[in-house]
């Protein structure tokens, strides 16, 4: 049987290894999940991340970029040329799935790995970075891509050389994090307000004392972040009055930035659908997860 991206059965095979962006997520390196949220998908306490809206059209975009790719540089093998899990000759959690794979006149492949971004990158971020390099050790390849769109209309390409002993590093790491947490049934600890939720079980009127020097640290930082936030905001004003009835800014020759006009959003009055209209309302509402309000006294 062929197993396809997305498939359940592809699914399953995901939840039973680590994966180039899991290895990212376990070692603290990426925006999109933390080591908490990879343990309750491996353990199976949750099933796969939702998909934020820029992850969602990250995915869409992917054959674009890709196709770009191929244009610049040739054949691009995907699915079901290329399988839609590779596994570790040697250790059997260590998995990747692969975007694509850039085929070689001499047979050897060179993993691609499409982005889409909204920033510049001085740098290639870290878990990218590492996404890419155990997409490498895991397939035995010397070489890899990252073939990036950014802000829709910006495309550009990184070539990543291996790096064995970053990739054995991070193959311990995943191996030992595997045992002493999926294996153990043990949680890391939480790292993120994300993360909380699952962890604590509100009792409405308990109370704690904390120390009071770290409150104090916390009130200064939110208190320095206020200040930021307002002299950004002023910032920003300031350069939309320079830019008046343009619509691009532009630094040094490049467009750094646009202000365009957009349509208005259209909204639902909630309550007068649920007032008028409650069998409708009933059908199409949704249910969020409980979560709970942080309120400063």
């Amino acid at each position: 049987m062929i197993i396809g991206p997305g498939s359940p059965e592809w699914q399953q095979q995901r939840a039973q290894g680590i994966g180039g962006s899991d290895i990212a997520a376990i070692c603290g390196l990426s925006k999109f999940c933390t080591p908490r949220q990879v343990w309750e998908e491996k353990t199976g306490r949750s099933g796969p991340q939702k998909e934020s809206p820029a992850l969602e059209w990250g995915h869409r975009l992917e054959e674009a970029v890709l196709g770009k790719f191929a244009d610049n540089h040739g054949t691009v093998e995907r699915f079901p040329l290329l399988p839609a899990m590779h596994h570790h000759p040697s250790v059997p959690i260590a998995r990747a799935s692969l975007d694509g794979m850039l085929r070689r006149p001499d047979g050897t492949g060179e993993p691609v790995d499409a982005k889409t971004t909204r920033v510049a990158w001085d740098t290639i971020p870290a878990d990218y970075f590492l996404q890419v390099q155990w997409q490498m050790g895991v397939t035995g390849t010397k070489a890899g891509w990252l073939a990036v769109l950014r802000s829709g209309r910006e495309y550009e390409e990184h070539h990543v050389t291996f790096d064995r002993p970053l990739f054995e590093d991070a193959l311990e790491f995943a191996q030992v994090w595997w045992r002493d947490h999926v294996l153990a049934d043990t949680p890391p600890p939480a790292t993120r307000s994300d993360d909380l939720a699952t962890v604590f079980t509100p009792h409405p009127g308990m109370k704690i004392t904390i120390d009071a020097d770290q409150w104090d640290a916390y009130l200064d930082a939110r208190r320095a972040a206020q200040r930021a936030n307002d002299w950004l905001a002023m910032l920003e004003a300031d350069m939309k009055l320079a830019v008046g009835d343009a619509t691009e800014v532009v630094v040094d020759g490049t467009v750094v930035a646009t202000w365009r006009p957009r349509k208005p959003t259209v909204g639902i009055d909630r309550r007068k659908l649920e007032q008028e209209f409650p069998d409708v309302f009933a059908s199409v509402v949704k249910e969020g997860k409980e979560s709970r309000t942080w309120l400063i006294k």
